[in-house]
């Protein structure tokens, strides 16, 4: 059986839009909602790295669940594996400290990071900048 020119050409056409409107959703969409690279810090205004995190990825600073009073039970602030305290030290971290950031939901950052217990609610890791 043949297929009539007009149908192989719309075929055709049908692919290349839906290719199109593919590559046009993952060049405007964020790759990782979970990581803020170095890039998007530089592109703020913030001074600090509450303010990139506030501007950016709000969400991350979001306490679902009943805070405490111990330190490592909400969202929690690591740079690389070492324990910082609450997300109130990003206020006194200028910007230019980080390389990057990462979101751990809470299993994650139990299952990766040391000394937190199995409450933690999240954690933001901190990569520093290189040459720092």
């Amino acid at each position: 059986m043949r297929i009539p020119a007009h149908h192989r050409t719309m075929a055709l056409v049908g692919v290349i839009l839906v290719s199109a409107c593919a590559g046009r959703r993952e060049s405007g969409s964020q790759a990782d909602p979970n990581l803020i690279t170095r890039t998007e810090i530089e592109a703020t205004t913030a001074s600090d790295l509450y303010g990139v995190i506030r501007q950016l990825r709000p969400r991350w600073l979001t306490v679902r669940g009943a805070r405490t009073l111990d330190a490592r039970s909400g969202i929690v602030v690591f740079q690389d594996r070492n324990f910082l305290g609450s997300v109130d030290v990003l206020r006194d971290m200028p910007r230019g400290v980080a390389q990057s950031l990462r979101y751990l939901d809470g299993p994650r950052a139990f299952a990766t990071l040391p000394g937190l217990g199995p409450n933690v609610e999240a954690a933001i890791v901190i990569e520093p900048a290189r040459g720092r």
